[in-house]
């Protein structure tokens, strides 16, 4: 059972940071893009970046909740 959660653990990780990576390259890639449309781009990579690190808290409290209902007998 731990290698099952420790492997869910694992792709959750890869996800966020390949997810993290992708809207990186697209912000470097589309810099001269971003510099004429302006503040709406980067409002919608805030909101992407956001709802990344949203997502990997979510994960992350879900994880410790379902370990203390497993500690409790």
């Amino acid at each position: 059972m731990l290698k099952r959660e420790g492997i869910k653990d694992f792709l959750v990780g890869v996800i966020v940071i390949t997810l993290g990576a992708i809207l990186t390259i697209l912000l470097i890639l589309l810099w001269p893009l971003i510099a004429v449309v302006g503040w709406i781009v980067i409002m919608l990579l805030l909101v992407a970046i956001a709802i990344i690190i949203l997502f990997g808290i979510i994960m992350i409290i879900g994880r410790v909740i379902r370990s203390t209902y497993r500690k409790s007998p």
